[in-house]
């Protein structure tokens, strides 16, 4: 069963290339009746496979990202999802009320599941 779980990781990541994981995420959603244990190994592999790449604990890229767009990939991925909310002046931003962009991953406020 371990090879179909990596193989099922695998084809997630390709369906969406260029977005991000969160481990956590998924296993309260689509994964849930993988161990976490074993989920966190299936992420590891695809790692050294260069599939993924680190942002965070728990958190990668799907596929490589530039470090210009990783801010809006992060803003995109979690405020529709209601797991994070733009504050201040990112807000502001978000909205084109300033022109100045502001670095979204210290200001994306984001709920633990």
């Amino acid at each position: 069963m371990g090879v179909y779980d990596t193989q099922t990781l695998r084809k997630y990541c390709e369906n969406h290339k260029g977005d991000i994981l969160d481990v956590g995420y998924l296993l309260s959603t689509s994964f849930r009746m993988v161990k976490p244990g074993s989920f966190r190994k299936y992420v590891s592999r695809l790692v050294e496979e260069g599939i993924l790449f680190p942002l965070d604990k728990g958190i990668y890229t799907i596929g490589e990202i530039p470090e210009k767009k990783i801010n809006d990939v992060l803003y995109e991925h979690y405020t529709p999802m209601g797991m994070g909310v733009g504050r201040g002046k990112t807000l502001l931003w978000k909205f084109g009320l300033v022109i100045q962009k502001i670095s979204m991953t210290n200001s994306l406020r984001i709920k633990k599941l």
